[in-house]
Parts: structure tokens; C-alpha cells; sequence
């Protein structure tokens, strides 16, 4: 069964991207690596990087991707809070596109073969959502990982659905409130 999470960022700057599985945190894919044939992980996300596309994020927008399997704070929040605490690597991530999995191996659905999808874009630093998702996640300068685990949604004059306001908490401190699976185990 899969969880469907969001995951959103806020450049604190202009930046200049494309994904590049080389920028990913060293130790994300090992325990893939140590279980399967290392060459298939690492030939998917080659074909994850020649088929994404350079993008630029700018300062103060916001990004979002979509992730549809292991989207809670067990697999997703967990994943984004050990791995994805600088800046680069967390526009790497969102520049990969819509994954499969972002828990324990990032998987973009350009590793599939499936064509690239660019990350959806607002005007202003708000949260991100087109329904459907269990967990959002949101990074920015000013509050690092937030979360949200029940989006609640409401469609806006140009089509987007957006965050109706709702208790959004910060995630290194829900993961905290979590046993075993809390900072602990970074």
C-alpha cells in the first residue's frame, strides 16, 4: 500500500540545477547497494540524470514534488530530516522530479523511464498540493522540515489546490515524539 507524501522547498537563492545522483548524501542508496546488483541502483539513477532537465528555483518560491510510496514520518520525514539537511542537496532532491520512493532509496520516476516532470512552481512561499497526499513536508531557511499530516486542501482562483491553514508542526520535533525511529537512530 502506498503513502503519498508532497515535498516542498523554499530557495533561500536563486539556484542553478539538475539533478545529479552524485549530489545525493553518501549513504542513502549503501543498503541498496549491499542487497541488490550495485550497477542496476546506480545505472537507474543515470538514466534518472540524462533524463532530468536544468532548472532554475528561485528565492522565495515554492517547489514541490511528488512522492508516492513510504510517504510518513517512518519512511519519508524520516529520510528528509537525516539526509536533506543542506540546501543543495535538498534542491538536488527536488530537482529529480515526482519519485517512486524517497525512503531509503531515491527513486525518480525518471529512473523508470518515465519522462521528466518538472516540480510544480507558486509565486509565493506557501505550501504546494494537487490532493491526494497523506503527509506533506516543506523546508525553508527560516524553520528547516516542517510537516502536515493531514493536508488540508482548497482549490485557489488559478487552479491550485493550496494548504487551508491547519497545525503545521516542525518535523525534527514530531520525529522526536517517535520510538525508536527518532533522531537517535541519524
Amino acid at each position: 500500500m502506498s503513502t503519498r507524501a508532497l515535498i516542498s522547498y523554499i530557495p533561500t537563492l536563486d539556484i542553478e540545477v539538475q539533478f545529479d545522483p552524485n549530489l545525493l548524501p553518501a549513504r542513502i542508496h549503501d543498503w541498496i547497494r549491499r542487497r541488490s546488483e550495485r550497477r542496476k541502483v546506480d545505472d537507474a539513477l543515470k538514466v534518472a540524470q540524462e533524463n532530468s532537465r536544468p532548472m532554475t528555483l528561485k528565492k522565495g518560491k515554492t517547489y514541490s514534488i511528488y512522492c508516492h510510496n513510504d510517504g510518513g514520518l517512518d519512511g519519508v520525514g524520516v529520510t528528509l530530516l537525516n539526509f536533506f539537511s543542506r540546501e543543495e542537496l535538498i534542491a538536488n532532491l527536488i530537482a529529480a522530479g515526482d519519485c517512486s520512493s524517497v525512503s531509503g532509496i531515491i527513486t525518480p520516476y525518471t529512473s523508470l523511464g518515465e519522462p521528466f516532470k518538472a516540480p510544480f512552481e507558486k509565486d509565493w512561499g506557501g505550501w504546494i498540493a494537487l490532493g491526494g497526499y497523506e503527509h506533506a513536508y516543506r523546508w525553508s531557511w527560516h524553520y528547516g522540515w516542517e510537516y502536515n499530516p493531514i493536508p488540508l486542501l482548497s482549490e485557489d482562483d488559478d487552479g491550485y489546490v493550496e494548504f487551508v491553514p491547519s497545525p503545521v508542526q516542525l518535523l525534527g520535533a514530531v520525529v522526536d515524539e517517535m520510538s525508536p525511529i527518532g533522531r537517535g537512530s541519524r
